[in-house]
């Protein structure tokens, strides 16, 4: 059988029969040879088959009534809901007119040699100023030197003035201390020469004596400052005082020694320097 199969395929091959079945037959040939192939590869070996003894089982039956299927129902259409309306589009604000970009001015063409001038003018110009700040400074400073010298020599002079001053003072002092000196020698000579010794005197008998004369010499009062103990003594001390009165020679000194040192004088009586 099988050979037969081959040899029709083979005729089939070659061309036999009519040539619209040549196609089909061909493919049909060649599926059921592969189809046999596996199929002899599937099937087992005798050697391989086995005998397999079902085991019985007990199997219960019962009639069932098969009910109809029902039919699903339809599902409702869902209410039919009316669209939202629209929101009118706002109006878009027109944009604004573009404005024209301005071009940046050309850049002036860069004059090196104007700018090299112009640093050194300015170069020039610092070093100027630098010089008439020097000057000033140098002259102020000169200017607190002279000061600073005429101010020593003013001190200085006002030194030398100072001291010429105390020279003077100080001999004008002891003229005036002489002359003051020579007039009170002249006041005790004429009172001791006026004075009348009392009965009562002794040897170290002293009396002090406040006077106040006039500028022309006159006396204007006597006053006992301190006493000797003795009143005799005292008053006649005074006596001798108003005795010799005036004393006219006071009118040759100076004002000012007048007022200073006879104006008001204590007179010391010590008769002592009255007796030989």
């Amino acid at each position: 059988m099988k050979d037969k199969f081959f040899w029709r395929i083979i005729n089939a091959v070659q061309g036999q029969g009519s040539g619209n079945w040549r196609l089909p037959i061909l493919f049909s040939a060649v599926l059921h040879t592969v189809l046999l192939i596996g199929l002899f590869m599937v099937m087992p070996s005798s050697s391989e088959t086995r005998t397999i003894n079902p085991s019985p089982s007990f199997v219960s039956a019962r009639v069932v009534t098969l009910e109809q299927a029902k039919p699903k129902p339809k599902p409702k259409p869902a209410p039919r809901v009316a669209p939202e309306p629209r929101p009118k589009p706002k109006a878009q604000p027109k944009p604004a007119p573009r404005q024209p970009v301005k071009k940046p001015p050309p850049k002036p063409k860069v004059d090196q040699k104007a700018i090299a001038l112009k640093r050194k003018q300015e170069e020039e110009r610092k070093q100027r100023e630098k010089a008439a700040a020097e000057r000033e400074r140098q002259r102020k400073e000169q200017e607190r030197l002279d000061q600073l010298q005429k101010q020593r020599e003013q001190e200085m002079l006002a030194a030398m003035a100072r001291e010429q001053q105390a020279r003077q003072q100080a001999a004008q002092l002891k003229a005036d201390q002489a002359e003051v000196a020579s007039y009170t020698q002249v006041i005790a000579s004429l009172v001791s020469s006026r004075w009348s010794r009392p009965a009562s005197a002794r040897r170290g008998m002293t009396v002090v004596l406040r006077i106040r004369l006039a500028p022309t010499g006159e006396v204007i009062s006597i006053a006992k400052v301190r006493g000797s103990g003795d009143e005799a003594f005292d008053r006649s001390a005074q006596q001798a005082v108003n005795s010799a009165a005036p004393f006219r020679e006071i009118r040759n000194i100076e004002s000012r020694i007048f007022e200073k040192n006879f104006r008001e004088f204590t007179f010391l009586f010590n008769p002592e320097d009255l007796l030989k």
